[in-house]
């Protein structure tokens, strides 16, 4: 072979295999410095924002933009969150973010519903119930939260009245209270009475039960010779109110000692003595007893020449005994 052909391939061999050697040198190389490299950490995360219950028109902001969903790219740090839907409070908070991140939302209605619930609704007519002076159909009403006064009235009965703090679905017990009460007379000696009549407040009433308004009341009972009954009363629901009338009329027994009476004449002796009362001569009955009005009245008895006088106010119902008095007094 000839020596120079053989010089000029063995030039091309060393080449080749210095080519081979430095490739292999640069991708160890390569691969050394990749392995040793630190990782860059992610600049942005994921954001999940979870609505429950689920909310029909929902709006989600972040850092006050729309974005269009519940789920957007965020870069760290804090950011704020706010969701709107209409009936719904919005509902804002602000939170840190260092990772992917998912936050719970739950809304608050900005409405609830009041229900009145009447304890006594089988005797109540001409229900209606206000809220804030304004008119409700039915027993319910969707308000917004807050503060409210409630009103609940029906014929016959007082006011119902009250303040509430509505903060969700509330139910209201209430129970009406009458307006009015049934106020009877029981008149206990009813069988000896004529020409009975009632007053409530000096209006008559028919028969012996008035339904009036509760409170202070003046309640008046007349008969035909009985005393007038007269009382005030509290009237805070049915009452009844036990009346004894007294007779209008006082009883007086004329009775006559029989160390005074003349034995000759038997019992004729009662013909000859005279009863005046108010200077009217009286009947007097055999059994000597005398039925005058109540009241101041000036009383005399006369026989023969001799007469006894006394004045006194006689009260209703009581029975007086009269007794005449007659001595001698012998003086020197």
């Amino acid at each position: 072979m000839n020596p120079c052909r053989t010089g000029a391939i063995m030039k091309r061999l060393i080449v080749l295999a210095m080519t081979l050697l430095l490739l292999a040198g640069n991708g160890f190389a390569q691969s050394t410095s990749s392995g040793s490299r630190t990782p860059t950490a992610p600049t942005t995360f994921t954001l999940t924002i979870n609505l429950t219950p689920a909310v029909s028109g929902a709006t989600y902001f972040v850092d006050n933009v729309d974005i269009k969903g519940n789920v957007t790219s965020v870069s760290a740090g804090n950011h704020t969150i706010r969701v709107t839907a209409p009936g719904y409070q919005d509902f804002t908070t602000t939170v840190n973010i260092t990772a992917n991140t998912a936050v719970p939302v739950s809304m608050r209605a900005n409405s609830a519903t009041l229900t009145v619930q009447l304890q006594n609704r089988e005797r109540i007519t001409n229900l209606k119930i206000y809220v804030d002076n304004a008119e409700i159909r039915g027993t319910s009403a969707s308000l917004a939260l807050g503060n409210h006064v409630v009103r609940v009235t029906a014929t016959g009965y007082q006011d119902f009245t009250t303040s509430v703090s509505l903060t969700g679905n509330m139910n209201i017990p209430v129970t009406l209270i009458p307006s009015t009460a049934n106020l009877t007379i029981s008149i206990q000696n009813r069988e000896n009475i004529a020409n009975l009549k009632f007053f409530v407040d000096n209006a008559e009433i028919r028969g012996t039960t008035a339904t009036i308004p509760l409170g202070n009341h003046t309640v008046r009972v007349t008969a035909a010779n009985y005393v007038e009954f007269t009382t005030t009363v509290n009237l805070t629901g049915d009452m009844n109110i036990p009346v004894t009338l007294m007779a209008a009329t006082a009883t007086i027994n004329v009775s006559i000692p029989a160390s005074l009476q003349n034995q000759g004449l038997g019992r004729d002796f009662i013909r000859q003595i005279f009863v005046y009362i108010d200077g009217a001569k009286q009947n007097l009955p055999n059994n000597s007893q005398l039925i005058i009005p109540f009241g101041q009245h000036t009383i005399r008895i006369e026989t023969g020449g001799l007469q006894a006088e006394v004045s006194f106010n006689f009260q209703a119902g009581v029975t007086y005994t009269i007794e005449p008095v007659f001595s001698l007094t012998v003086k020197q």
